[in-house]
């Protein structure tokens, strides 16, 4: 679950992939994100930020990554590096075996949820 504060609920997007995730920049300053799985779901949502710019201080409160030992969510971690333009917030999820997921929002408080079924 991505809690979001008040406002509007940002679309989101998502892809997979099977090669392990990656973070932060351009190839010079990437690094693999530690978590494994089977496959690797990426979320993508816009306009959000982990930025409060009034403030210049981080909102984004969640550890980088996690590990987790269940079936099907093997852990999560952030995709993404900080980007006043992009105004988007990556995240990624590791996969285990015969993983399928739905993703969807609710208000009050607005948040998206990423229902991993084990």
């Amino acid at each position: 679950m991505i809690d979001l504060g008040e406002g509007a609920i940002p679309t989101w997007t998502t892809s997979t992939q099977t090669e392990p995730l990656t973070c932060c920049g351009d190839e010079t300053n990437e690094h693999v994100v530690p978590i494994t799985g089977k496959e690797y779901l990426k979320v993508y949502l816009s306009p959000a930020t982990t930025w409060d710019f009034n403030t210049s201080t981080s909102v984004y409160t969640s550890p980088d990554y996690q590990v987790y030992d269940f079936p099907s969510l093997k852990g999560q971690g952030r995709t993404d590096v900080f980007d006043p333009e992009a105004r988007a917030f990556h995240l990624g999820l590791a996969l285990g075996d015969y993983s399928s997921y739905r993703i969807f929002k609710l208000t009050a408080p607005n948040r998206v949820v990423v229902d991993v079924y084990h």
